[in-house]
């Protein structure tokens, strides 16, 4: 794919082909939804042509094209302001008239104080946080079907590259969908909190206390291992996100939800080099960890390792699509959020790219009540079940199916 994307300077004729791409990225997005309800995109275009006009024709910023040479079609593109290196382009004057005009080509169907007030806040940020030697990752967009294909990373690299020359700092402000991206280069400041996050949220998960003896339970010795994994997910590119809120007296920490997937692997396709590498650095540190805390800090290897061997054997009869699933690894929401509705906005980040992609989600669930009923109302179905049994002590996992919804 990546053979098919060509990157460059974007020009004034890319400019109606970046103002479709931005809606198509964008238009799903909460702030646009309630700006302008219902609207049709198609009318959104003139003024979103004449913004990228505008921004191409600042002399501080950069903006770059990725394009499909398959098929000609620009499917992704990136705007930078960098204020120590001039890019302007030179517009047309049919180009220059439509940027004077822009006012008058807004929607009619705009909610204009809620588009302005947005932008406001985003300003005011900007002032707080920004100095006169930052760069600013104004815009990063990829048309949803060209995502987790490695075209943003490359844009995003172009970037970095410019200010590691310099020494200067990045801002942006980052999407949901756009988390997991920024964490790969450089943003991992929220996996000791995550990592928190899991350790209270599992602390009365019937798997957990299935796997791990608690007379012999290290809490640091876990912790360290679920930074490890974070690190693993981020460096393999794979869906995380976490959920965060402002720090108060009841919330002394910002990060309240987690959601960790796995992207689907069709089972004839092998292990690629850098996930190999990934595995092999992961095993790696478990092993320093080990010597470090003398020891597993209370896990159970022979019911870890019987556990990943009913897994195993699960999936090779529930996941029978061949391309692969979405495999929701982990899920966890903080106590005092619990029943707010996160635990569903965590899910269906990912599900809604699944829908996109047309294809199929995959969990595991220790607790019947009432994981079960909130699962059902996001699409999934119970295939089967997971009977972990040593001795006097079992645990039960639901495996549960969602099917993707048919594109509209």
């Amino acid at each position: 794919m990546m053979n098919d994307i060509d990157i460059h300077y974007a020009t004034e004729s890319e400019a109606v082909g970046l103002a479709h791409l931005n809606i198509a990225s964008f238009r799903h997005q909460i702030m646009w939804r309630n700006a302008l309800p219902g609207t049709d995109p198609e009318v959104c275009i003139p003024m979103k042509h004449a913004r990228c006009l505008e921004k191409l024709a600042s002399p501080d910023v950069h903006v770059f094209s990725a394009v499909d040479t398959s098929t000609d079609h620009i499917v992704g593109y990136a705007r930078w302001t960098i204020p120590w290196e001039e890019n302007k382009v030179e517009l047309s004057e049919e180009g220059s008239a439509m940027v004077a005009n822009a006012a008058s080509l807004k929607p009619q169907e705009i909610r204009d104080e809620i588009w302005t007030e947005t932008f406001t806040r985003m300003k005011e940020k900007r002032a707080v946080h920004i100095t006169k030697d930052d760069m600013v990752l104004d815009l990063l967009a990829i048309l949803p079907e060209y995502q987790g294909k490695g075209i943003g990373s490359k844009l995003l690299r172009w970037g970095i590259q410019q200010a590691d020359a310099r020494n200067a700092r990045i801002y942006l402000e980052a999407t949901i969908e756009g988390y997991p991206l920024y964490h790969k280069y450089g943003w991992y400041e929220d996996i000791p909190e995550a990592v928190e996050c899991v350790q209270t949220a599992f602390a009365d998960d019937p798997y957990f206390h299935w796997l791990f003896d608690s007379s012999e339970y290290n809490i640091q010795r876990n912790a360290a291992s679920l930074a490890a994994h974070f690190q693993y997910g981020l460096n393999c590119d794979t869906p995380m996100y976490v959920a965060k809120v402002p720090v108060s007296d009841k919330h002394p920490r910002s990060v309240v939800g987690v959601s960790w997937w796995f992207s689907p692997r069709a089972a004839s396709t092998p292990v690629s080099w850098s996930v190999w590498a990934q595995d092999w650095l992961l095993s790696f540190r478990q092993f320093l960890f080990n010597v470090r805390f003398g020891g597993r800090g209370g896990l159970n290897l022979h019911r870890y390792t019987m556990w990943k061997d009913l897994q195993r054997r699960t999936h090779d009869v529930v996941w029978t699509d061949p391309r692969g699933y979405y495999f929701c690894n982990v899920l966890a929401v903080s106590s005092e959020m619990r029943g707010m509705g996160l635990g569903r906005k965590l899910v269906e980040i990912v599900t809604q790219q699944a829908d996109r992609d047309g294809m199929p989600c995959y969990l595991e669930s220790s607790k019947g009540v009432p994981n079960l009923i909130i699962y059902e109302k996001l699409g999934f179905n119970v295939a089967t079940e997971i009977d972990c049994v040593d001795g006097n002590d079992a645990c039960k996992l639901y495996c549960m199916v969602r099917k993707p919804k048919a594109k509209a």
